[in-house]
């Protein structure tokens, strides 16, 4: 199995229409199959090992992926290593401590209003 555009697909072989490893045939799980750019794949490494056997040379630069983001494809869910995923992680985290600093601002800015009410009835 490997992942192409976060969808688990079967690897078919080189592009048999093309003389280099820079596409490959891919198959999704519906039976479709597809010509993509080697570049977008990202192979298990019994996928990446079949490959190299089958063709010396020409695909150990592949990239791989790992078993956690193979599973979080295969139940349908982006992979941790989804710039995405990150680029949201970041910004939830960015937004915790912008709600945090505010909650801050508006305790601070309360007591100040507090000090300054009990200062004038007296």
């Amino acid at each position: 199995m490997a992942i192409y555009k976060n969808r688990e697909v079967s690897v078919m072989g080189p592009n048999p229409q093309a003389n280099s490893p820079e596409s490959i045939n891919v198959e999704y799980k519906d039976g479709t199959h597809e010509n993509v750019a080697l570049s977008g794949v990202k192979f298990t490494e019994e996928e990446k090992k079949r490959l190299q056997k089958a063709n010396p040379g020409k695909y150990d630069n592949v990239e791989t992926v790992s078993e956690d983001d193979l599973k979080a494809v295969r139940i349908g869910v982006a992979p941790p290593s989804d710039p995405t995923v990150r680029e949201q992680t970041k910004l939830l985290a960015q937004r915790a401590e912008q709600e945090k600093l505010a909650s801050q601002q508006v305790k601070d800015a309360m007591a100040s209003h507090s000090s300054v009410t009990e200062g004038k009835s007296k």
